[in-house]
């Protein structure tokens, strides 16, 4: 049910984009070409320059937790980026547990139901002690992969939040969002339990521009189809 439900979801996205991209299809007014023709016709404005605006995918850089309390949530997650990558510019996909690395290629050529397993086995996402830890994996992520970071970028984070304890690093995702176009966080806990126990998400919230409840494949999708 959920290979079927991917292509249904990405063209509904695609539907969303197209629709956005037309509201800003008309072209802009060109006002210092328009005024040096209107010299030769004493000042008046009979030929209208107008500049073409250029339509661009836009680009997402995608962070996701696969660890085992959000397993069901990143095995969707997962497979969801690997089938939007047609309708962007350009997609850099990372997992993490208590490391965190690169799977962009790995996304594209595993099994869609199968991509938790392979990036588990072709990745390094564990670390010291295979216990989630959103600290350390933000500051890792900040320091290796920084440069890709710009104001073009919309950063999704997928997880929970709970960090086990360990060190928020906030300021990294303070940082984070000084760079960044959007910043975006997927929660798959119901908003109820947020900020219990180790969960840190209040804490990650004050630098996104929105966090999303996401505990259902349709509040996903919805939650998608707002980016």
């Amino acid at each position: 049910r959920m290979e079927n439900m991917f292509p249904i979801i990405t063209r509904r996205l695609a539907a969303k984009m197209i629709q956005k991209h037309k509201k800003n299809d008309h072209n802009s007014l060109d006002f210092r070409r328009t005024i040096r023709h209107s010299i030769a016709t004493g000042g008046i404005p009979l030929d209208i320059s107008t500049i073409k605006k250029i339509r661009e995918k836009p680009v997402l850089i995608a962070i996701c937790d696969i660890s085992g309390s959000v397993m069901n949530f990143s095995c969707f997650a997962l497979a969801l980026l690997a089938s939007m990558e047609k309708f962007f510019r350009q997609i850099r996909s990372y997992a993490f547990i208590d490391e965190i690395d690169e799977v962009s290629t790995l996304l594209a050529s595993g099994d869609p139901l199968d991509l938790r397993k392979h990036v588990l086995l072709k990745a390094n996402v564990v670390g010291v002690s295979g216990y989630t830890d959103y600290g350390y994996v933000l500051k890792a992520f900040y320091d290796r992969y920084s440069r890709h970071l710009n104001y073009k970028t919309s950063l999704l984070i997928f997880g929970d939040a709970r960090n086990n304890w360990n060190n928020d690093e906030t300021w990294v995702l303070r940082e984070i969002k000084k760079r960044v176009k959007k910043l975006y966080w997927f929660n798959p806990e119901h908003e109820a339990l947020w900020g219990t126990g180790d969960s840190r998400i209040y804490e990650y919230r004050k630098y996104c521009d929105k966090c999303y409840a996401c505990s259902t494949m349709q509040e996903l999708e919805k939650a998608f189809a707002q980016l």
